[in-house]
């Protein structure tokens, strides 16, 4: 079968920042058990420029003040896209962000990959939910530049 190009073309992904510690402790550690114990926290953005877009795209793994014993993750990436259809330029948010963090994915687990508890795979996860979170998010904070509280409903 023919490859069919999507109007979506990545053009370069590029990590801004990247840190990995190992975090010593007492027991012995299975890396599943451990990895499922992290607090993994997610953050990102879609810009456009000049008909570029950029998703930007962050990820903390176990990157608290007192981290569990294991690793500690903390990486920051940017995605750079061409989108060549105008249709897919209004939907194009979600697939955008779902590449960069697959990227950022990618690059974790060769990073840790020679770590002591081997490669740690950023578990995938629900878009859908982290974007209406993030909608959510920025509907609480922007009103004509202005930091507005909004109340959630009891429901």
């Amino acid at each position: 079968m023919k490859l069919e190009p999507s109007p979506i073309q990545l053009r370069v992904f590029s990590i801004l920042k990247f840190e990995f510690k190992t975090i010593p402790g007492t027991e012995t550690l299975k890396a599943q058990d451990a990895f499922g114990k992290y607090d993994v926290d997610i953050d990102f953005a879609v810009n456009e420029s000049k008909g570029i877009y950029f998703a930007y795209v962050k990820v903390a793994i176990n990157n608290d003040m007192e981290p569990l014993q294991g690793y500690s993750i903390f990486a920051e990436g940017v995605a750079r896209f061409k989108i060549t259809d105008p249709e897919a330029k209004l939907k194009s948010d979600i697939p955008c962000i779902n590449i960069a963090i697959q990227c950022l994915r990618n690059y974790i687990a060769m990073s840790t990959a020679e770590g002591y508890l081997g490669k740690y795979m950023l578990p995938t996860v629900n878009l859908g939910a982290m974007l209406n979170a993030k909608n959510e998010q920025v509907m609480t904070t922007r009103i004509q530049g202005k930091k507005v509280v909004r109340k959630k409903s009891t429901k």
